[in-house]
């Protein structure tokens, strides 16, 4: 029911793995011919984000603020151990972030808070504590393992590949749905090896 964007282009980046049903997912509740309420859309930012431009209540901030600003709501939403910063708003900052604590916390379980990925590990860890707080773990946010199952340093895996391909040591390569010719960085040289 309400979707909160903290520095998050989750409605177009590759920052969100599968990005794309989550926009279908979002815009889905956005028809009015619908008899389902439409959802609300929060945007904090410091720029111009896909998501910014179709909330319905955006307040733009400087990216060093929007760390003290999800700490402020942190604590207005109930995180326990956050307190709020001592950091002084505007009026129109106080409404907002007022307006939205009332909102997140009549939406329990079924809201969302989205740190964007350019953010730092305390601005995540605040949005966990949030929907966690919330009650949103389990209900709109589901954790899982990550998308790859065996983690590896992929340019070193992408230079062994080099290194045995320039010592006659692959006599077959298939590539599938991908141009490393036209991918890979051109100093390590893969059209060469090809």
């Amino acid at each position: 029911n309400v979707v909160l964007s903290l520095d998050a282009d989750f409605l177009n980046t590759s920052a969100f793995p599968g990005f794309i049903p989550y926009s279908r997912a979002f815009t889905s509740r956005r028809k009015l011919a619908e008899d389902a309420p439409m959802n609300r859309l929060y945007a904090v930012e410091s720029f111009h984000t896909t998501a910014g431009a179709l909330s319905d209540n955006r307040l733009p901030l400087r990216a060093s603020d929007i760390l003290p600003f999800a700490a402020a709501l942190a604590s207005a939403v109930g995180v326990a151990g956050v307190s709020a910063p001592t950091q002084e708003w505007t009026q129109d900052q106080q409404k907002f972030l007022a307006a939205l604590s009332k909102d997140l916390k009549a939406n329990s379980g079924a809201s969302i808070v989205l740190p964007g990925e350019q953010q730092p590990p305390e601005l995540h860890i605040l949005a966990a504590q949030m929907n966690q707080a919330l009650g949103n773990v389990g209900k709109t946010i589901v954790y899982t393992d990550p998308v790859e199952l065996v983690p590896t340093d992929q340019l070193g895996g992408l230079k062994q590949l080099l290194a045995d391909m320039n010592a006659g040591k692959v006599d077959l390569l298939v590539i599938l749905e991908g141009n490393p010719a036209y991918n890979t960085p051109v100093d390590l040289g893969f059209e060469l090896a090809m």
